[in-house]
């Protein structure tokens, strides 16, 4: 350690350029470096619940839908009927990726009556006045398909169920293994037909396009939540790239406390900062390069990386 301590101070001009040289190539790639909150993130490539799972998808489509809580004292009443089919409308038509959606609006209404069975939708024809949507209530109410599905035991909250496409509209043309690669999607994120799954940005589209539709409606009165495990990832997302960011700089603030405590010198101080920041961005450009993703359990490498460079910078500080 002392001989490289050393050879550092000896050759500083070399040992930079040498640096720089090394460091440039991984560092051009951070741009390409992608998050992943997925379930499926936290296991391999090659395991056998992950195959198992991508075939159930291929044969059944996604099953990670998105649900929306609408709360209303009088959920049958003609205001309310209009305002859920307007909201039904809009999700349909202006949300992207959506494979299905299932509502009081369009829920089949299926019923025998003496020897003929009846298939057809709750609201068609849609009610024009009150004594119409006092034989929907009637028809709902004497069911149990809708009880605790689409509608909640009060009767004051109903539910709109969006089912989101299983695959990428990325590109429909199958890709190949170097095509994926390419595009940082990993193989646990292509079907056996070479098909991408609905990708994490894709996902956040959809569901921020969600967003702005009930923000519209919320303002107009209406009481709205929404849930759902896309949902709830791309929270898990967005709150870990917040945290992480709080804790680095948490944890810069201690380190060059202690530091600066110990040697009494800035530049103790400056070139820990040097080591950790560039070992960071070398290990996620690294990372990017490889097409290897930050996921959920991963989040722990910065913190990782900072303990590591501090501890060998003041090695080499004390030498």
């Amino acid at each position: 350690m002392g001989k490289f301590a050393s050879l550092i101070y000896q050759h500083p001009k070399k040992i930079i350029l040498v640096l720089m040289l090394i460091l440039a190539f991984p560092i051009s790639h951070l741009p390409q470096i992608k998050m992943d909150t997925s379930t499926e993130g936290f296991m391999h490539q090659d395991d056998p619940v992950l195959l198992t799972y991508n075939k159930f998808r291929e044969t059944f489509g996604r099953d990670e839908m998105i649900v929306l809580g609408i709360k209303n004292d009088d959920i049958f009443s003609l205001k309310f009927l209009n305002q859920l089919k307007q909201l039904h409308t809009d999700i349909e038509t202006k949300v992207p990726y959506v494979y299905k959606i299932t509502s009081l609006y369009n829920v089949r209404n299926t019923r025998g009556e003496k020897d003929t069975l009846f298939t057809d939708d709750l609201l068609d024809p849609f009610p024009k006045n009150k004594a119409d949507v006092a034989a929907i209530k009637k028809r709902v109410l004497s069911s149990h398909f809708y009880k605790n599905l689409l509608l909640s035991q009060d009767e004051k909250m109903t539910m709109i169920v969006i089912q989101t496409d299983a695959y990428s509209h990325k590109d429909d043309n199958a890709l190949s293994d170097e095509e994926a690669f390419l595009e940082g999607i990993e193989a646990s994120a292509i079907s056996s037909e070479g098909k991408v799954f609905l990708t994490d940005k894709e996902n956040n589209e959809l569901i921020a396009k969600v967003e702005d539709i009930i923000k519209t409606y919320q303002d107009k009165g209406l009481e709205i939540y929404l849930s759902g495990s896309p949902v709830i990832n791309n929270a898990l997302k967005t709150h870990m790239m917040i945290d992480m960011a709080k804790f680095m700089a948490l944890t810069f603030v201690i380190v060059f406390g202690f530091l600066y405590f110990i040697f009494r010198r800035c530049s103790a101080v400056f070139y820990p900062l040097l080591v950790i920041l560039f070992s960071l961005l070398t290990t996620v450009g690294t990372m990017a390069w490889m097409g290897v993703m930050f996921k959920i359990p991963t989040q722990i490498v910065p913190s990782l990386i900072i303990a590591v460079s501090v501890g060998a910078t003041i090695h080499i500080l004390s030498v």
